[in-house]
């Protein structure tokens, strides 16, 4: 199972173990593949773990530069379980789809071999506020905090995660894999209130565009209430747009 608490493991831990592969084999799912063009990302990819970060990557694409599917092989059907999207320099992987732990890691190796040799990688993800473990009372509706593996280029964009926070799942799986094998990889997650999409709960995810590498490619940076209420992604009327 990959996880992360506040802190990077270094190369040399022992991320994954014989239970480990194991309980992978027992997965619901038995692979995991792209259906779009293999062609590899050699500039920025963006892998969007939830809801919340998949709705995000809406904001900062079109529907023009949808190109595939990520899929799930389950009883020799494939189900699709996010989209990919593509521009002049960068590619976006979302994943909605609770899966079983042990089947993250697979999954993370399938959407890592989107990437070439030198391709920075970015992880976002999105947690309850109530996950999020620190010893101030008193913190804000929203908290951004990060991880990085020590090959990534840049200083993160948010304050590190503390111990003892800890992190599974998809993006987790990424940094884990990024961090044996050597690749820049930077993990976003935004601990919120309402894990639904509104100005609030979404704004957290605007600090990747502090990131050089993002700021110099030709994603979008999106006005969040505007572009939530222009692609009509929101289905609730209490939802705050601010």
């Amino acid at each position: 199972m990959a996880s992360f608490f506040g802190e990077v493991l270094p190369p040399r831990s022992r991320i994954i173990d014989d239970e480990d592969l194991d309980a992978m084999e027992e997965g619901f799912c038995d692979e995991f593949r792209v259906s779009c063009p293999p062609n590899k990302e050699k500039n920025l990819l963006i892998v969007c773990e939830g809801k919340l970060p998949s709705i995000y990557s809406q904001l900062c694409s079109s529907e023009s530069q949808m190109c595939g599917d990520l899929l799930a092989k389950s009883f020799n059907q494939d189900v699709s379980i996010g989209k990919i999207y593509r521009g002049n320099d960068w590619t976006v992987v979302t994943c909605e789809q609770d899966l079983k732990q042990q089947e993250y890691l697979n999954l993370a190796n399938t959407v890592l071999g989107l990437a070439d040799v030198g391709c920075k990688i970015i992880c976002l993800t999105a947690r309850h506020i109530s996950e999020y473990r620190v010893e101030e009372s008193d913190q804000d509706e929203t908290v951004t905090r990060s991880l990085s593996s020590s090959s990534f280029p840049e200083p993160e964009p948010a304050k590190k995660l503390e111990v003892p926070n800890i992190l599974t799942g998809l993006s987790a799986g990424v940094l884990s894999i990024s961090v044996v094998k050597g690749f820049p990889c930077l993990l976003l997650v935004n601990y919120v209130d309402v894990l639904t999409a509104d100005s609030i709960s979404l704004q957290g995810f605007q600090n990747i565009h502090k990131l050089k590498i993002v700021q110099e490619c030709s994603l979008q940076k999106p006005n969040i209430a505007e572009a939530l209420k222009t692609k009509q992604l929101h289905k609730n009327s209490n939802h705050l747009y601010i």
